[in-house]
């Protein structure tokens, strides 16, 4: 297998296991509910990461990433994703995407870190009033909060 071929193999697995998680766990993607946004994302990435397959297969010149990058740029996405669905019945959907959006930012921007949290909190808190007031999706309101 070439080394470029890695990183779309890693996230077709890991959207294959968001989608089955989705149905087999949380069981309620047709409702609209908990499952629903796992579902979404882990369909969209096993869409991009075939994609990214195919592109990376057919294309005969191109510029061998390294190994190590591929597999870090792996873990930050993936690694975000995971502690959503560990901690989102726990924490609520607002703390826990709150978290992970400064997790995010925390890789390319190094300065400014009070305005990140700011600004991870309220798109955090619009994200939430769109799909639970606006949209009327239910997303979990966490045991702790």
């Amino acid at each position: 297998m070439k080394k470029t071929l890695i990183s779309p193999v890693i996230f077709f697995a890991f959207g294959c296991f968001l989608l089955g998680y989705s149905q087999y766990v949380l069981r309620d993607i047709g409702n609209f509910g908990a499952g629903f946004m796992p579902a979404f994302v882990g369909v969209g990435i096993i869409i991009f990461s075939l994609l990214e397959f195919s592109i990376k297969a057919v294309k005969k010149s191109r510029s061998l990433p390294n190994k190590s990058m591929t597999i870090t740029g792996s873990v930050i996405v993936i690694t975000p994703i995971i502690f959503y669905l560990l901690f989102v019945d726990y924490l609520g959907f607002i703390i826990t995407t709150s978290i992970i959006l400064f997790s995010l930012m925390l890789k390319f921007i190094r300065t400014h870190r009070i305005w990140m949290t700011i600004l991870a909190i309220v798109f955090s808190s619009l994200i939430y009033l769109l799909f639970a007031k606006v949209l009327l999706v239910a997303l979990p309101a966490g045991k702790l909060f």
